[in-house]
């Protein structure tokens, strides 16, 4: 009886214990949200833990409940954005009916992603503070080129039989990029999704001379 009395007890604190979580998760988030945006904005040397404090409203002492220094915070904006560059880079290819379709699309998803914005920022950001920091780039290659060229080799093992689906995927990013890539990061003239897919058309032309097996 005592027994079952101290589980309906439990039971009843644990909606307070989620919101409390979930209330921390928030305002872990909302610190990792506004310090991102205070380190594209300035550079990760330019701002202090106290600066983001101030952003936020409140004290260090904040901070230090979520973070023991702001190089912990750096690393937590960094894995946020790599989440959502995951899930854009995510490929469905329910469609991609015809391997043709599948690397125009693929090709085509990698350009704009390469276009964004944000991914252009971040890999300012990242080149700035590679010396201080170069576990971030590896948190960036991994989390997008590498992980979109996995996607892509898993689907050209269908196609490839004699060659490496894997240097296969390599080659195609490598092509995707090429050039456009360093266009972007040096902002020496701004691409639009017309240039995006004339990168991506002209990648899957010279992809398909390389390997004109896949289509047989």
């Amino acid at each position: 009886m005592i027994r079952s009395q101290v589980g309906f007890m439990r039971q009843k604190k644990s909606p307070i214990s989620s919101k409390r979580e979930l209330k921390r998760r928030a305002r872990r988030k909302n610190i990792v949200d506004v310090a991102m945006n205070a380190f594209l904005a300035s550079g990760c040397d330019n701002v202090t833990m106290s600066d983001i404090s101030s952003m936020l409203g409140g004290s260090k002492s904040t901070l230090w409940q979520y973070f023991d220094n702001k190089e912990d915070i750096v690393f937590a904006a960094i894995e946020a954005k790599m989440k959502f560059f995951r899930s854009f880079l995510q490929l469905d290819i329910s469609e991609c009916r015809s391997i043709s379709r599948l690397l125009n699309f693929s090709s085509k998803r990698f350009c704009y992603f390469l276009m964004r914005d944000d991914t252009i920022e971040i890999e300012r950001m990242i080149i700035i503070n590679n010396r201080r920091i170069p576990k971030l780039e590896n948190i960036f290659y991994n989390n997008t080129f590498l992980y979109f060229r996995d996607q892509i080799s898993l689907h050209l093992a269908n196609f490839l039989y004699d060659e490496d689906p894997s240097d296969a995927a390599a080659l195609l990013l490598d092509l995707c990029s090429s050039g456009f890539h360093r266009r972007l990061i040096l902002e020496l003239q701004h691409e639009n999704n017309v240039v995006a897919d004339q990168v991506a058309d002209r990648a899957v032309q010279i992809f398909i001379k390389i390997y004109p097996k896949i289509l047989l």
